[in-house]
Parts: C-alpha cells; sequence; structure tokens
C-alpha cells in the first residue's frame, strides 16, 4: 500500500456555527470484520514516514504513536493509504485515534478518505473549541462544506476518536462514540483513507482501524 501525501485547503477563512449536543445513538450494532489496523506499536507499518521539505511534512513512528507535524501555515495536509477496502462494497468503517500536541489552540486534526489524487473529504476536530467539521476539498475550486464549524461536547479537548460508518447508504460520522453528524453516503467509499493535521500542528495518532461491517 502506497502512502498518499494531498494537501486539503486553507483554514483561515471559516465561519464558526455552534449548536448543542447532539445526542443521537451509536449506529446498530453490527458483526466487524477488521480489514486492517496500525497501533504503532511495531516500527515496521506501511505508513509513511520521512521529511517532505516542499510540502513541509514530517512524519515518524516513536514511542508507539505515529507522530506527524504540518509545518505550513495556512494549509492541512493529509497522508493515506490505498488498497484497503479494495473490492470491499456495502457496510464499512474506518476509525482514527489523536491528540494534537503541539501547535495553537484553534488546530485541528482530522480523518481523510475517499482521496482520488483530484477530490478528498475530511472530518476533523478543533479540540480546544470542542468544533467537528466535515468537507470535501475540490482541487482548484470551493471546497464543499458536508458540515460547517459546529460546537459538540463530544470533542474531548485531548484524546479523541474519529469514526465514519457507511451503513445502508448513510454516512454517519462519530466523534468518541457519540453521532455528531450523518448524511447519505451517495456512493462514496473509505479506501484511500488516514489522517489529517491542521497547518502548524504536531499530532500524536494512536491507531487506524478499517472494518467491514457484516
Amino acid at each position: 500500500m502506497k502512502p498518499q501525501i494531498i494537501l486539503l485547503f486553507s483554514l483561515t477563512t471559516c465561519l464558526l456555527a455552534s449548536c448543542s449536543k447532539k445526542d443521537t445513538p451509536d449506529t446498530p450494532a453490527r458483526t466487524e470484520k477488521v480489514l486492517f489496523q496500525s497501533d504503532f506499536r511495531n516500527p515496521a507499518q506501511k505508513w509513511w514516514t520521512g521529511s517532505s521539505a516542499p510540502d513541509s511534512i514530517d512524519a515518524r513512528i516513536q514511542d508507539g504513536y505515529y507522530v506527524v507535524t504540518n509545518r505550513r501555515k495556512v494549509q492541512a495536509q493529509w497522508i493515506t493509504i490505498d488498497s484497503v477496502f479494495t473490492g470491499i462494497q456495502g457496510n464499512m468503517s474506518v476509525e482514527i485515534s489523536a491528540e494534537i500536541i503541539g501547535g495553537g489552540n484553534g488546530n485541528l486534526t482530522g480523518l481523510a478518505w475517499a482521496d482520488n489524487g483530484i477530490t478528498g473529504s475530511c472530518f476533523g476536530v478543533v479540540p480546544y473549541n470542542s468544533y467537528f467539521v466535515a468537507w470535501k476539498d475540490n482541487r482548484g475550486t470551493a471546497v464543499t462544506l458536508y458540515k460547517n464549524y459546529t460546537v459538540n461536547d463530544a470533542v474531548s479537548k485531548k484524546v479523541n476518536l474519529l469514526k465514519l460508518v457507511i451503513q445502508n447508504g448513510v454516512l454517519h460520522f462519530l466523534v468518541n462514540g457519540v453521532e455528531v453528524f450523518n448524511m447519505p453516503s451517495t456512493g462514496q467509499q473509505f479506501d484511500r483513507s488516514g489522517f489529517v493535521v491542521g497547518p502548524n500542528t504536531t499530532v500524536n495518532f494512536y491507531y487506524y482501524k478499517a472494518m467491514q461491517l457484516l
């Protein structure tokens, strides 16, 4: 599985909307078949590591974490892997655990998916402000906001578990086990998914897990 490094849009100009917590229960329990997972205790993982000077992104596996630093000032960046969900159709999920360890109060981290080299989507959190946000990056044109920046107290100021579930044609967005948003999946798949790091931010990623729901 070849790592992919994709640039996202500038986060400097965003409308910040607020609302109360949505106490929607998790999606119904289903049998989960793990397709691929990384806990980063083994340094021989299939994730990109190194330094990309033109893109100003650094990644390493250290002390059981995948540590990624984005040195850009105005652009988030993501690192994804492909071939995880190849041939898988129907209900599936992908989840990560992340903690911002460096940067300012407005810094973002998140989960990327559906990266095809031209467009790609992200589900992110800004822990200090308890925001979540979901969008699609349309290279060279305006982004598509699935959900604008929204306050939800499911977002932790420390470690956050972000999970996406496609079930029966609906895409569910969960933070720490609480569904914060959902929308029609419109044929989206989770292959080439991975991690997002906001500008001028360092993140510890604790795990990645891709599952088929049976």
